[in-house]
């Protein structure tokens, strides 16, 4: 295959939705303070999203050298996997996540010259939590504690990072509303352990789901979908969101959905249908941002 093509579905590009959600929140509440520069927004665009696909990469790599991505893993049902097909070789792999990084760094460098120098604190942050995810003999994935690392990435840490770089300030607004985007994408990573639980019980690896009991893991995943439509409706009745936000309600079918079939047979690709969830969620909040902004 092609590397550039096997390096594309590596990055898992199917999940790059969620990433541009949060910038968006971001930068739609940031363009409600009057502060918006298009040009800004489609460079941190551009930078998150090569965030994000470095990220997948590198844990594709090192899930791979520690055996943990194997032929007859669950993940590869559904994903083609560079590594695990012999598309791709190690080195080549890890030589590109560098490049990526590089990329972001560079980005991450004319933002903070242009906009403030607070935001190499987001770059360091996100860059820690990317690589140490499943590398750097810290695995804190395989500790059970990627949900919060990824709650507090996708959350208020993108979403306040494009706010500040559109604003040169910090406001309590985009933290709080980025936490039911926050929560949306480590259900995202809740479903994919919840699949896997059974393997990564079998070769060793701890994860939330697997330090908890089966039925236990699927009644957090179904309490933190409630949280997060409870959540969206405390930030309309706080006046934090206006009426507008009501629209984020409108994808709680999907979600009850979603929870009636996880409860009668968890599917081979339940991170991705979560991550449909919570791209809808997010598309309906953003619209609910861009309605206030404009009226």
């Amino acid at each position: 295959m092609n590397k550039a093509k096997a390096l594309l579905i590596g990055s898992r590009p199917w999940s790059f939705p969620m990433t541009l959600i949060s910038v968006l929140a971001g930068t739609l509440l940031a363009a409600e303070t009057g502060k918006f520069d298009p040009v800004i927004f489609v460079i941190v665009s551009l930078g998150m999203v090569l965030f994000h696909g470095a990220t997948n990469l590198i844990n594709d790599y090192f899930d791979y050298q520690s055996g943990v991505d194997r032929g007859d893993s669950p993940t590869a049902r559904y994903r083609r996997q560079p590594l695990v097909e012999k598309w791709l070789k190690p080195k080549e792999l890890l030589t590109s996540c560098s490049a990526l990084y590089l990329a972001v760094a560079a980005i991450g460098g004319y933002l903070a010259y242009a906009t403030g120098p607070m935001l190499l604190l987001f770059g360091l942050a996100g860059f820690a939590a990317s690589y140490l995810y499943t590398g750097g003999n810290v695995e804190y994935k395989y500790l059970g504690w990627g949900e919060l690392s990824v709650f507090l990435v996708w959350g208020p840490l993108m979403v306040m990072g494009a706010y500040y770089v559109q604003t040169g300030g910090f406001s309590l607004k985009p933290v709080l509303i980025s936490l039911p985007l926050g929560l949306l994408v480590a259900l995202v990573l809740l479903a994919n352990n919840l699949r896997d639980r059974e393997y990564d019980r079998e070769a060793g690896v701890d994860t939330l789901a697997t330090l908890l009991e089966k039925e236990d893991a699927l009644i957090l995943y179904f309490l933190l979908i409630g949280a997060t439509y409870s959540i969206l409706g405390y930030l309309v009745l706080g006046k934090v969101l206006s009426l507008w936000g009501l629209i984020g309600f409108l994808s709680f079918p999907m979600a009850y959905g979603l929870m009636r079939e996880f409860f009668e047979n968890i599917p081979d690709d339940a991170d991705a249908r979560t991550a449909k969830l919570e791209v809808t969620f997010g598309g309906l909040l953003a619209l609910s941002l861009f309605f206030e902004a404009v009226f």
